[in-house]
């Protein structure tokens, strides 16, 4: 893998849009893997070009996305090493602070409550079938995009997201998932960690959806919920002793490289 691939990938990560969530256990195809907005800026682009106007963009992004392809292959090396490095200082102070400073920022908060409100079910949980008709409104309106030829592709990567969030194999996921599941979308789009923007995301993210529904529920943030939620974080922090990793390493000259450490 080229040193050149995995530099670029982790200046977006940390640099261009610098995440605070975890993506490494995400399949490259999901709404909070940092490849996907990649795939569909490259589709768009390729779609200027002469020789791809015979395919629609949900076609050629469709080319992007099949696992077998060789560029998606290259592109899953690339990745792997990127999410180690977010990982192993993913509850460093740089990072941590501005992930709690989202979490409990009011208005980040108050949006995701009244989400939740209008999508939770009776039981207080979100369903399976209530999980994968949210996602799919956000698949299509953050691709741009409703066309058979991703209908598989984004079916699978909506499984594995909800394998991962509904990790011990409920019925339904609670708040405190349905919490971290709605941050880590937006931390995937919004290039800026501003409370503002998530809050602003949350908000307009799902418009439409609910328009003809009330509310469900009176939801609120509990002191249990809140332990729930730094948990959810925890849980999807690999594990990653002796795997090697990628660091940052500061030159004199004031520029910066990417190599591969001692084992973690």
């Amino acid at each position: 893998m080229p040193d050149s691939a995995v530099q670029a990938g982790a200046e977006r990560v940390f640099v261009t849009h610098p995440r605070v969530f975890s993506f490494s256990s995400r399949s490259l195809a999901s709404l909070r893997h940092p490849y996907l907005p990649l795939a569909l800026a490259q589709a768009e682009a390729d779609l200027a070009k002469v020789k791809r106007q015979f395919q629609t963009k949900a076609e050629r992004l469709a080319d992007i996305l099949t696992p077998t392809g060789q560029s998606f292959q290259f592109e899953e090396k690339r990745w792997t090493p990127v999410g180690f490095m977010l990982d192993t200082i993913l509850f460093e102070d740089q990072i941590s602070v501005r992930r709690d400073a989202l979490m409990n920022a009011t208005n980040v908060v108050r949006e995701t409550e009244s989400l939740w409100s209008r999508a939770v079910e009776p039981g207080g949980q979100i369903s399976r079938e209530q999980y994968v008709k949210l996602h799919l409104h956000l698949y299509d309106r953050l691709l741009c995009v409703s066309d058979p030829s991703l209908s598989a592709l984004i079916a699978t990567a909506i499984d594995e997201d909800w394998r991962l969030d509904n990790i011990d194999g409920a019925d339904g996921i609670a708040f405190s998932t349905f919490f971290i599941s709605v941050l880590e979308v937006a931390d995937n789009w919004i290039p800026v960690r501003d409370p503002e923007a998530y809050a602003t995301f949350i908000a307009h993210a799902f418009d439409g959806l609910f328009d003809c529904e009330p509310a469900k529920s009176d939801a609120t943030v509990d002191e249990d919920d809140w332990g729930q939620v730094v948990e959810s974080i925890r849980s999807f922090s690999m594990n990653l002793t002796g795997v090697p990793v990628i660091r940052l390493r500061r030159l004199a000259s004031g520029g910066v490289v990417y190599e591969r450490s001692a084992v973690a």
